[in-house]
């Protein structure tokens, strides 16, 4: 009648990080080398194995911890990828802006030479009837004819 034996195994993997977290790839290597471990074990005290199964595998300690390092190196090198896309961009929409203000400008200053100061007079014009049309939805605002300085026409 076989035996079953049950008997914890920890792996230290040999190699970088990389090569041992394809797990898929390393099962193989994984199952013959804990297979011809136990085997030579179990011959010691005259049990013959015919068969193992790997039901929990887990790493060392220092490798958990260098495969959390690594994640979170990576995780730092993307954050600061992102950073510097994200600098690239706000320097691209300042080179733009300076040049669409460079060409408001250009343009500004060409109808300066061909209008004179009509186009400030009707600058000017444009922003009075702004604040004038924001005043009339004002309810604090009273319009005073000219010369009266309050609403009764009281005697000076």
């Amino acid at each position: 009648m076989p035996a079953n034996l049950s008997h914890s195994v920890r792996f230290y993997p040999r190699g970088n990080v990389r090569q041992t977290l394809n797990v898929k790839l390393k099962l193989t290597y994984v199952y013959f080398r804990v297979n011809s471990d136990l085997t030579s074990r179990a011959e010691q005290f005259g049990l013959i194995l015919d068969d193992i199964s790997i039901t929990h595998l887990t790493f060392g300690r220092e490798f958990t911890e260098a495969v959390e390092l690594k994640q979170v190196a990576q995780q730092d090198a993307e954050k600061a990828r992102f950073m510097v896309e994200k600098a690239e961009q706000i320097k691209k929409a300042a080179v733009i802006m300076a040049e669409g203000d460079t060409q408001a400008a250009a343009l500004l200053a060409e109808s300066f030479g061909k209008a004179g100061e009509g186009l400030v007079e009707l600058r000017r014009i444009e922003t009075a009837e702004e604040i004038a049309g924001d005043l009339s939805k004002s309810r604090n605002v009273v319009y005073l004819p000219q010369g009266q300085s309050t609403l009764l026409a009281l005697p000076q």
